[in-house]
This record gives C-alpha cells, sequence and structure tokens, in this order.
C-alpha cells in the first residue's frame, strides 16, 4: 500500500487541490491519503465516497504539539506506522504542490525498478517547475532534490524519521540514501511531480509561506509559517471540483 503523506496548517485551498489531486489518481493498487491537520479540525463530508482501493484519513493534532515541522512529520509517520502497518512505501504529497493523475502509478514502477536494484527509494530525474516569472506563471522540467518527488520504503522511513528543524527536516532520511547509493534517480521516469512557487508570497491569494525561502531554519521561521497561514475552512473537507487545467499545462 502506498502512503500519500500531506501535513498541512492553514492552507484549505491548497489542501482542497491536493486532495482531487489523490482523488484522480488513476493507480489501481491500494492506496492511502493521510493527512496530519494541526491547523482548525476537519472531517470529509457525510457519506463521502471512495473506490474501495483508496482511503482518507484525517488526523488532527493540536498545533502547539510541535515546535518544528521535521516533529510534525515524524509524528505523523509513527502515526502511519501505528495505523497502516500494511504500508510498502511512502510519497511526501506536500499540501502546497500539484501531482498528475499517474503520480502513484509511476511511483510504483519506479519503486520496484529500484528495488530490484537493491535500492530504498526512487525519483524521476525531471519534475516540473512552476513559478512566476515577469508576471507570468509558468510551469518548466527541472532537475533538483525535489522530495515530493520521491517514492521511498515505508520501513526504512518509520525507522529514520526527520531531524527536528523545518527546513531541512528530510535530511536526515535523504542523506544515507544517497551517500549509499539506496536511490534510483530516474533519466527515464515520468515526471509527476508540479512544484509549485507560483502560488507563493505577497503576490498570490493563496497565502502560502515557504519556510524554504526564508534563510534562517529556526523556531521564528516556523512561527511566522503559522502567523501567515491563516486559510482554515470551516471544518468540512471538499476536493477541488477540477484541477484539469493544472494537468493540462
Amino acid at each position: 500500500m502506498i502512503v500519500w503523506l500531506t501535513c498541512t496548517y492553514g492552507r484549505y485551498k491548497c489542501l482542497q487541490r491536493n486532495l482531487k489531486c489523490y482523488l484522480d489518481q488513476d493507480y489501481s493498487g491500494n492506496s492511502i491519503m493521510y493527512i496530519c491537520n494541526t491547523g482548525l479540525s476537519l472531517r470529509l463530508p457525510d457519506n463521502f465516497e471512495l473506490p474501495s482501493n483508496k482511503k482518507i484519513y484525517i488526523d488532527n493534532v493540536p498545533a502547539d504539539k510541535f515546535t518544528s515541522t521535521g516533529e510534525k512529520f515524524s509524528y505523523a509517520v509513527g502515526r502511519v506506522q501505528e495505523l497502516f502497518p500494511e504500508a510498502t512505501v511512502v510519497t511526501h504529497a506536500d499540501d502546497d504542490d500539484i501531482f498528475l493523475p499517474h503520480h502513484l502509478a509511476q511511483g510504483e514502477i519506479g519503486i520496484a525498478k529500484a528495488m530490484l536494484q537493491n535500492k530504498l527509494a526512487y525519483k524521476p530525474f525531471y519534475s516540473y517547475y512552476r513559478e512566476i516569472k515577469d508576471g507570468k506563471v509558468i510551469t518548466v522540467p527541472a532537475n533538483n532534490t525535489l522530495e515530493p518527488s520521491i517514492f521511498v520504503d515505508a520501513k526504512y522511513l518509520f525507522n529514520k524519521r526527520y531531524a527536528p528543524i523545518s527546513i531541512k527536516y528530510h535530511q536526515q532520511w535523504l542523506n544515507p540514501l544517497i551517500a549509499q547509493d539506496k536511490i534510483l534517480i530516474d533519466r527515464e521516469g515520468e515526471s509527476t511531480l508540479i512544484y509549485n512557487w507560483a502560488d507563493n508570497g505577497p503576490q498570490s491569494n493563496w497565502g502560502v509561506y515557504k519556510m524554504s525561502g526564508a534563510a534562517e531554519d529556526n523556531y521564528q521561521n516556523y512561527k511566522q509559517h503559522r502567523e501567515y497561514s491563516r486559510d482554515m475552512g470551516a471544518g468540512i473537507l471538499v476536493p477541488f471540483e477540477s484541477n484539469t487545467d493544472y494537468y493540462k499545462i
């Protein structure tokens, strides 16, 4: 089972789009969207219907439980391990990014290829990068770490967890994979992530504060993330009606 891991706070509109990305997945295997939410408590609408191979679990947690994003992610994967021990693969579906409908299906193909090479993780060499340039939104191929493009062995991640900081928290599990050549970075892998910086900052009405764009990886930066993230929704999480325009681009 693949885990679509989303940690969120005060980005309701982004989370609606993220939920639609998950619902649009054409993956035929079993998956679960696990949402660790530290904003206003959310739940799905009554009688919300899902196909038999998809599940959604919303974990509403008090915001003051954590002092860094890394602590929040470590809690989240611990809960996944506790609640869904059958999980085999985890992908970090960050709430403000966009994932094409074949993201999970291609991820399974890629991680299977990686494991045949005795590796523990997979990512395509290229993803898409969405930004505002000269006043226009552009989406172009990009090669970078791009953690949301990575599919990683669940047992490995359960053991390694995350650094208790708010920017480079992924490095605790990612650096050993790189150092030991245990991650397949596949030039033939299909690009399925849109790494999204176009909705960030004062020029956007999405209210997204990117901690990774700040100079200091400290508690003050984590506090600013909470201060600037004010889109809490109204308690019921419903998906976007359509993400088609993103997919077409």
